[in-house]
């Protein structure tokens, strides 16, 4: 075909051919074609027909003659080119899709992907008793919640100008995050800066694996709230575009962000709570909702809110407490922290007793802590509502009731686990000595927003650590998306911008962990196929000498090349 008018598009031009292909002389039966359009040789393209027969048959009709479209005769002849047999097999055995009733599931498709306006937006989690734990509020900026049927994700848009941003993060622009445990920063001039607009956006977009739960609140008191409840984390972007596309007609792509503003997203914070401006509004979401095979949206009463505290200064103050603690027990203790067991407050209260575990030769510290977990109670002192149902006894008049114990402290409650793992560590048989082709490895997976740890597991021991010893010191640290997938490049989204902000610091500047400072060690072939390296931190292999990731390099290549300088 050739001699279209520029303005044709694929479905017009489908729509007028098929009102010449599906009436006599061709069959019946709608016969099924392909079109294709060339976008760099402007009204020029292909159309493949099932059969040999029905090709011959419109070349007679409208080979010489043409077809008048738009203003212009469109043209067509045998194309000099080889036959696509796999599209002439599909063609074949595909029935063939009207493009009206196609466009028209595409507009109803569209109007159901309609973004509907938010009041305001926060990112959080639930704790034991159903409180919802805050992050950020996301009522100073414009945002809006769609159900994407195309791509199948629910998607919340934020729209801010250059200050929005640093508003919700509670920080200048200039400003960089950082703190021990999230150890980010952030370029804030870029080329990109020098055209872009006053308005920025952000998005973060859910999947329909990713969502355990869906409710709302239904109180006639209450505002229009719905609550998502997520797995993983959403995955956050922002679009981005070359600024001469204009200029170039190149497509406009998105990067991936570590967050939606400018502040880190805390552990556990997967969750999303929406406010609408009116009741019609969540309806309408929640029907959406369904279209996405969501969970079924359940009503619950009111929730309460609390703003989750993990300030830079709180952060600051339990890098220090855990950097006096043994590495076993600092490294569950942190764990504790991003699986949201334990608020960076809550273990400031336990410090006296976490020091004093740490020094306790009688029991494993780590252990001990694990077993605390299991059996820690919430505590009133802490903000949280304890309500527990009492069967109250019928008493004489004037007789006393007897008074309800208050809850222990988490202290008082670690002293006590640490008593009980005692108890029934006695009579125990120790296990047997450890081989050394096998030791417990320590595992961190670094994700675009967060962080996993994982360990101790069992694992195959290498000829450096069983060089070097001190295997509590090495660390197994992996680059992972937030499913434990693999970190891929996705269509039409560039994760330079993650690359550059995320992972490449943590490769060149180390990382913290356990309060104490980690850095690049090394890597194995096979190990690099699962974007996975190994860090280490300084340890003492004897009174005076100190081994670091530099130290370790230098003794290996003298070891392989005795001859090196």
């Amino acid at each position: 075909m050739h001699n279209m008018a520029y303005s044709v598009t694929h479905t017009d031009i489908v729509i007028a051919l098929a009102e010449r292909l599906h009436r006599p002389p061709f069959p019946d039966d709608p016969i099924n074609f392909h079109v294709n359009l060339f976008y760099k040789k402007k009204g020029c393209g292909i159309i493949t027909l099932p059969t040999e027969e029905s090709g011959s048959i419109f070349l007679n009709m409208y080979g010489v003659a043409g077809l008048p479209f738009k203003g212009r005769q469109i043209m067509f002849k045998r194309s000099t080119h080889d036959t696509n047999q796999g599209r002439v097999l599909y063609l074949r055995s595909h029935p063939w899709n009207d493009p009206k009733a196609l466009q028209e599931e595409k507009t109803r498709t569209e109007k159901l992907s309609e973004p509907i306006p938010v009041k305001d937006f926060s990112f959080g989690r639930f704790s034991w008793d159903g409180t919802f734990f805050a992050q950020s509020d996301g009522a100073s900026v414009k945002a809006e919640i769609a159900c994407d049927l195309e791509n199948r994700q629910v998607t919340l848009t934020v729209n801010w100008d250059v200050g929005g941003e640093s508003q919700i993060a509670g920080k200048s622009s200039s400003e960089s995050v950082f703190s021990p445990l999230f150890d980010i920063s952030f370029d804030n001039i870029s080329f990109e800066n020098l055209f872009s607009t006053k308005s920025k956006t952000t998005s973060a977009s859910y999947s329909p694996p990713q969502v355990k739960d869906l409710f709302y609140v239904d109180h006639f008191y209450n505002v229009p709230r719905v609550f998502l409840v997520s797995y993983t984390p959403p995955i956050f972007v922002s679009p981005t575009s070359n600024p001469l596309s204009i200029i170039t007609g190149d497509k406009t792509t998105s990067q991936r962000r570590p967050s939606l503003g400018k502040q880190s997203m805390l552990p556990m914070c997967h969750s999303l709570s929406l406010t609408f401006y009116s009741q019609n509004d969540r309806d309408t979401f929640l029907i959406r909702c369904e279209k996405l095979r969501l969970p079924e949206a359940k009503a619950r009463g009111n929730v309460s809110y609390r703003t989750q505290d993990s300030s830079t200064q709180l952060l600051t103050q339990l890098d220090s407490l855990l950097e006096k603690l043994t590495f076993e027990l600092a490294f569950e203790v942190e764990k504790a922290f991003y699986m949201g067991a334990l608020e960076p407050a809550e273990i400031l209260l336990m410090e006296k007793e976490l020091v004093r575990l740490s020094k306790d030769t009688r029991v494993e510290p780590a252990a001990v802590f694990r077993f605390f977990l299991t059996t820690r109670r919430p505590q009133e002192t802490q903000g949280f509502t304890t309500r527990r149902k009492r069967k109250r006894k019928r008493g004489r008049k004037g007789q006393s009731r007897p008074e309800e114990v208050p809850p222990k402290s988490l202290g008082t409650q670690l002293r006590d686990a640490m008593d009980s793992y005692l108890e029934d560590q006695e009579g125990a048989q120790s296990s047997g000595p450890r081989s050394e082709a096998f030791f417990y490895f320590y595992y961190l997976i670094i994700t675009p927003t967060s962080r996993i740890l994982e360990g101790p597991l069992p694992d195959q021991s290498n000829s450096v650590l069983r060089r070097f010893g001190h295997h509590e010191c090495f660390l197994r640290v992996s680059i992972q998306d937030e499913s434990k997938a693999k970190f891929r490049k996705d269509p039409n989204i560039d994760p330079a911008n993650i690359l550059k902000t995320r992972f490449r610091p943590l490769l060149v500047d180390g990382l913290r962990l356990a309060g104490r400072k980690y850095e690049f060690l090394g890597y194995s072939m096979s190990g690099l196929k699962e974007h996975s390296v190994w860090f280490v931190t300084p340890f003492q292999t004897s009174p005076g000498v100190t081994m670091d990731a530099k130290s370790i390099r230098d003794k290996l290549v003298s070891m392989a090349c005795p001859f090196h300088p």
